[in-house]
C-alpha cells in the first residue's frame, strides 16, 4: 500500500540567498524573528533555521520528479 507524501507547493528559492533551492527544502522558524519563517537552502538552514520539528520546521527532499516531498518534521501521528 502506497503511503500519501505530502508535496510542497511553495516558491523554491531561498529567502535569506535567493538561490533556486535543489535537493533538500526547510520550510521554518528562524533565529532572526521568533515567529518569523522562511523558505531556506540547507546552507542558510543551518546559519538561521531552529530545527525541524512539527510547529518549528520541516524537510523536504526533491524527488526524481523534481517536486519537493516532506520527509522530516510533519504532524505527529496521534
Amino acid at each position: 500500500m502506497d503511503e500519501e507524501r505530502t508535496m510542497w507547493y511553495g516558491q523554491t528559492e531561498c529567502d535569506f540567498c535567493g538561490q533556486e533551492i535543489s535537493k533538500t527544502l526547510y520550510d521554518g522558524t528562524t533565529r532572526e524573528g521568533g515567529a518569523m519563517w522562511a523558505t531556506m537552502c540547507e546552507q542558510c538552514f543551518l546559519q538561521h533555521g531552529n530545527g525541524v520539528e512539527w510547529g518549528v520546521g520541516q524537510k523536504y527532499e526533491q524527488d526524481e520528479d523534481g517536486n519537493f516531498y516532506l520527509v522530516a518534521g510533519g504532524e505527529p501521528e496521534e
